[in-house]
Order: structure tokens, then C-alpha cells, then sequence
């Protein structure tokens, strides 16, 4: 999900912490990335992940950059709230999804049905006797399919709003919203898991699995100096604390967006600690808000109180004045806000990562050109297989030299 709003905090009071860039400041460097953000989006853009994923790959290499893909582990048990949730939005989606294919369905039937209306309207005009009798025909066909339909749907889902909603739609209106449905229940499952890390392989590109989140991992090796910053859409990557926070990514562009956390901290007037308790205010993955603190509030409270803990007390003392004169609580504090372990999750999360290991695989491999070709041959279109023959080898022979012509350089 990511901080709640937190792009337009940044943007409206540490402007300058944002940047658009080329991709090709970031030469030479190495850029995390996690994996699972973009395969959601690659899926939805194109319902096949590893075409885009690929182009992704050669638009780095091509500005010689180092890409360390991060692969999602186990999430903390706190995130378990939040994880129900999208189940469920996901249950309720499958249900709408089995309700517009039968509509379709009946809809298609129903055209069917006027087709036939429309012939037998022609032979009315001729037979004019007939036409009563015809009508009512028509109308007892169509009252019968709407009946069908509507005993048909109740069974399949108790929710009366969204048949009503489905009712009034006609056929193109039902696959435009079949379309939207399809693409909000995307499931990144173990074939897509386990082709990318054949994708990464025969590319020669380095990956990782994450023991808890990829996008804490991506920071922690961001704060270590073991990459430059972190290729996301999620601002929990701000808040994880990664040097550099990289977004906007587009495969047909070298412009993206860049956050500079140093930056951010100095336009707030925050430490990074007081800055973690406005996005935990914001609102996060980890633990619910305080009722009627927005981002604003969040911001300027952290300021005058320091961190939650003052925040609250401050909370504490205004409901105590308004519980005096008989008004009603204005913040209120629920009993599952627990910040103290939200905190610990982005700061002091037991760390059982080997970055020994880690820095010693941050490197690009030899690609296995005949097995990735093979391994693309139904997935990609002609020209991106065309643009791996020309210049995979190439790029990454170049980037190599770059990084031995530093180190040389170094040492020397």
C-alpha cells in the first residue's frame, strides 16, 4: 500500500527532495528493485509479466546500470490485517467477475432474442391480426429472462447493489467492466515466481529472496551502501529508510522520478525517527491511525510533540477538556494502534539477512543466450528478441569494464 499520501506531503514541503532524472545518472551503480510491484503492473499493462520485465532489464543494462532484483519472503505477522484485506476485496471481485460472465452470457441471449423480435415485428406488419398476440409473447420471454436472471444472481452472491448496479448495463458496458474485474484479481502464483527466476538467470542478472519484505530488504541495502537506491512505487521505501527512493520507471523512456530521503528529512525539519512516526501516523501496513489525524496534522504534530508518544498525550489532554464540557473526543485513539510495534518493524526488525553473501552476488553472470531465446520464443515480440541478440553481451561487457576501469582507478 505505502505511506498514505505521502508523495503529496513531500511534494508540498520538501519540494526540491523530488527530481525527475535519466536513468543515466545512475551509471555504473546497482538499483534494487522490488520485483513484486512491477510484476503487479506488468500483469495488468500486458497480462504476461516477462515481456516487460524484460524490456525493463535491457533499459537498464542499456544505461549500465546493474539491476538487483528483490524477491518478496515472508511478511511480519502484523501485516496480517492488511493481507485479510485484500483477500477479501479479492473474494468479492471473483464473485462480481462470476456475475458479469453470466449477465454476458444472459445479455448475448437476450440479443438473441431481439434479432428474433425483429423478424417477427417484420411479419406483424404483414399479419396484423397477429400482432397482440406476438407482443405478449415477447413480453413474457423477456420477463422470464429477467426473472432467470435475477434468481440466478441471487444465488451466486447476496448483494443487491451490485445487481442493480450489473442490471442496467448493456452488453459493452458488462465486458468493459468484466475487463476491470479480470485485472484487480492478478495473483502472482509459483510458475510467475519461478519463470522470472529463469528470466534472471539465463539474462545474467542478479536476484535476490528477501527473508521478510522485499521492499525492507531493498532499503536496508540502500542504508548499507550496497546499492544506490531503490526502484519501487511504494513509499514504504521512504519510510524503510533507502537512501534514494526511484519511481515512475516506464520501459520505453529513460525518465523516472527520484525522492531523496536526506533531502526530505531537511525540508520537514525532522530527524528520520520523527519523520517514521509521521508515516506511521499516515498511515501504514503495520497498525491502523488515529482517528481525524491526516497528513497535514500528522506533520505538524511530530513537530510541536516531538514523536507519537507526545502526540498522544497531547491527544490524551484535548479529549480530557472536551470530556469536561460535554463534547465528544475529537482524535480518538484505537486499541490496535500499536505504533511502538509498527515502529520496531521499520526500525530494529530482527535482521537475519548474510550481507557478506549478499555483496558477494550483487554481480552480473555470463547470459545463456540459446536458453533465454528458447525460454522467449512464445513471450516476446520479435524486436525485443532482436534487441537481446544485438545487445545483451554487449551491455554487459561494458558495464563490467566500467566497474574494473573504477576499481583500477582506486587502487591506483
Amino acid at each position: 500500500m505505502g505511506i498514505k499520501n505521502l508523495k503529496c506531503l513531500i511534494t508540498k514541503y520538501a519540494p526540491g527532495a523530488v527530481n525527475e532524472r535519466y536513468l543515466s545518472v545512475y551509471e555504473n551503480k546497482v538499483i534494487a528493485i522490488d520485483l513484486s510491484i512491477y510484476l503487479y503492473r506488468f500483469i495488468y499493462k500486458n497480462g504476461e509479466p516477462l515481456e516487460l520485465l524484460t524490456k525493463q532489464i535491457m533499459r537498464l543494462l542499456k544505461n549500465r546500470i546493474t539491476p538487483l532484483y528483490v524477491f518478496d519472503g515472508k511478511p511480519p505477522k502484523e501485516k496480517s490485517d492488511v493481507l485479510d484485506e485484500r483477500n477479501e476485496r479479492k473474494k468479492k471481485l471473483v464473485s462480481k467477475q462470476s456475475q458479469i460472465k453470466y449477465l454476458i452470457e444472459k445479455k448475448q441471449k437476450e440479443i438473441e432474442i431481439e434479432v428474433k423480435d425483429k423478424v417477427i415485428e417484420d411479419e406483424v406488419k404483414v399479419i396484423e391480426d397477429e400482432v397482440k398476440v406476438i407482443e405478449d409473447e415477447v413480453k413474457d420471454i423477456e420477463k422470464e429472462i429477467l426473472s432467470e436472471i435475477k434468481g440466478e444472481l441471487q444465488t451466486i452472491i447476496d448483494d443487491k447493489d451490485i445487481i442493480e448496479e450489473l442490471m442496467v448495463m448493456n452488453l459493452d458496458e458488462l465486458k468493459e467492466e468484466l475487463e476491470k474485474v479480470d485485472k484487480g484479481i492478478i495473483i502472482i502464483n509459483s510458475k510467475i515466481i519461478s519463470d522470472c527466476k529463469k528470466l534472471f538467470k539465463y539474462m545474467g542478472v542478479p536476484y535476490l529472496v528477501a527473508n521478510g519484505e522485499a521492499e525492507t530488504l531493498c532499503a536496508k541495502l540502500s542504508k548499507r551502501g550496497l546499492v544506490h537506491g531503490c526502484l519501487s512505487e511504494d513509499t514504504d521505501i521512504l519510510a524503510n529508510g533507502s537512501r534514494f527512493f526511484i519511481r515512475n520507471f516506464n520501459v520505453n523512456n529513460n525518465k523516472i522520478i527520484e525522492y531523496d530521503l536526506q533531502k526530505v528529512l531537511k525540508g520537514f525539519g525532522l530527524s528520520y525517527e520523527q519523520f517514521l512516526d509521521v508515516c506511521i501516523l499516515c498511515g501504514c501496513d503495520y497498525t491502523s491511525t488515529i482517528k481525524n489525524i491526516g497528513i497535514e496534522k500528522a506533520l505538524k504534530f511530530v513537530k510541536e510533540y516531538g514523536n507519537i508518544e507526545g502526540v498522544i498525550g497531547y491527544v490524551n489532554s484535548e479529549n480530557k477538556k472536551n470530556e469536561e464540557k460535554n463534547k465528544d473526543s475529537r482524535y480518538i485513539v484505537p486499541k490496535e494502534f500499536n505504533y511502538k510495534k509498527a515502529r520496531e518493524l521499520f526500525l530494529t526488525m530482527v535482521d537475519t539477512e548474510d550481507y557478506d553473501q549478499i555483496r558477494k552476488s550483487i554481480k552480473l553472470s555470463v547470459p545463456q543466450f540459446d536458453s533465454l531465446l528458447i525460454f522467449l520464443e512464445d513471450i516476446a515480440e520479435v524486436n525485443v528478441k532482436n534487441d537481446i541478440k544485438r545487445n545483451l553481451k554487449k551491455f554487459h561487457n561494458i558495464i563490467e569494464s566500467s566497474k574494473q576501469m573504477t576499481l583500477d582507478s582506486f587502487y591506483n
